[in-house]
Formats: C-alpha cells, sequence, structure tokens
C-alpha cells in the first residue's frame, strides 16, 4: 500500500508541475498574442486573424490545466467556518466526501467531454487550422488529473488545513 501511495504521490507531483508549466506558457502566450493583435492593428493597420483565437485557446488551456493544478495543492477558496467547528473525525469524514464527490464529478465530467471531442474534431477553429477539439483536450486532462488526486486524497488524506492556511498535500 506504500508503494500505491508513493506512486500515486509521484505521478500526482509530476502532473502538478507540468500543468503548472502549461499554465505559465499560456498566460505567456496571451499576453504575446494580444499585444501583437493590438500592435498590427494600430500600427501596422493590419488584422492578425490568429491573435485572437490563440488568446481563447490559450485562455482555455491556462483555466483548466491551472485549476487541475491548484487542486493537487489544495489552493481554491473554500470556505471553513462550518467544518471547522466539528471534531477531526467528523472533519475528516466530511473532507472525504468532498473530495469523493469532486472525483465522482470529474469522472462523469470528463466522460460527457469525451464524446463532446468526438463531435467537434471534424470542425476548425477558423484562425489557426485546428480543430475544434483542442478546446476541450484540457478539460479532459483536468478531469483525469483531478480524478487521480481524489484517488490520491481518498487513499493518503492530505493533513488537515488550520484555518487560514492553504496546505500543499
Amino acid at each position: 500500500m506504500n508503494a500505491l501511495k508513493a506512486a500515486l504521490a509521484r505521478i500526482d507531483l509530476g502532473l502538478d508541475r507540468i500543468e503548472f508549466a502549461i499554465a505559465w506558457v499560456c498566460m505567456v502566450t496571451i499576453v504575446v498574442s494580444m499585444a501583437a493583435g493590438v500592435a498590427f492593428r494600430g500600427l501596422l493597420d493590419h488584422s492578425l486573424a490568429w491573435t485572437n483565437e490563440l488568446g481563447v485557446l490559450a485562455l482555455v488551456w491556462m483555466t483548466f490545466l491551472g485549476g487541475s493544478a491548484l487542486y493537487k495543492r489544495r489552493g481554491h477558496m473554500a470556505v471553513d467556518a462550518v467544518s471547522m467547528l466539528l471534531p477531526p473525525r467528523a472533519r475528516r469524514i466530511l473532507a472525504a466526501t468532498l473530495v469523493a464527490v469532486a472525483g465522482a464529478t470529474v469522472a462523469l465530467v470528463g466522460w460527457h467531454v469525451l464524446r463532446l471531442i468526438a463531435l467537434q474534431h471534424a470542425k476548425p477553429i477558423p484562425g489557426l487550422d485546428l480543430p475544434r477539439s483542442v478546446y476541450g483536450v484540457p478539460v479532459l486532462w483536468m478531469c483525469a488529473s483531478m480524478l487521480l488526486t481524489s484517488i490520491r486524497f481518498l487513499i493518503d488524506p492530505p493533513p488537515d488545513a488550520k484555518p487560514g492556511i492553504v496546505a500543499t498535500g
């Protein structure tokens, strides 16, 4: 069991690093593509068709991969006023229930996104000559990655965070 916990932790940590790096690249891509679009329109009076589409695509990737990375770090906002009033055992049960619900939710969303990707693949993104399914790939990645993290959190729960402190489990 310890080998399984260690393997899940290594995989999850690796995914976290990849997701965070891709999110940063996407943020830079957004800034550069939007700046290029503004510069070409304003200075050269020539519009670049691909800058807006690339910025939107990078925003989608950044949102979903960044969200997955934050889930691994337990970095999302939470209202824990009621849960902190519970005794430690009840707080652990509540935390496990919420992780299980999150895991089940992303599994269901992932299943539907997989079907949506197949439908969108034949339709191109106008300015980029890419299949529209590239919008669904980061959502599917997020679902698979968050499901793995949820399984890891259920097998090896992160330590309780004190109020106001984000645990990086």
